[in-house]
C-alpha cells in the first residue's frame, strides 16, 4: 500500500501537492473500503452456514409433535 504513495512527479505548488496526496489517500481508502465489505460478507456467510447447521427442528404450530407410524 504504501507504494502507491510514492511518486516522481514535480510539484510546483503547495495546491497540487494537497491534490496529489488526497487523491491517493483516497485510493487507498476505497481499497480498505472493499477489502472491509468483502470480509464483512466471508465472515455472514461462515455464520449463517454455522446457524443452519446447529439449527433445532421447529415444534408444529398446535404445539404437539406428531408421532412418525400415524
Amino acid at each position: 500500500m504504501t507504494s502507491v504513495l510514492k511518486t516522481d512527479d514535480q510539484l510546483d505548488t503547495m495546491r497540487t501537492a494537497v491534490a496529489m496526496v488526497s487523491g491517493k489517500i483516497g485510493f487507498v481508502l476505497l481499497v480498505l473500503r472493499g477489502m472491509h465489505f468483502f470480509n464483512l460478507y466471508v465472515f455472514s456467510r461462515i455464520r449463517r452456514r454455522m446457524q443452519e447447521a446447529n439449527e433445532q427442528p421447529t415444534i408444529p404450530a398446535d404445539g404437539y409433535l406428531r408421532a412418525e407410524g400415524r
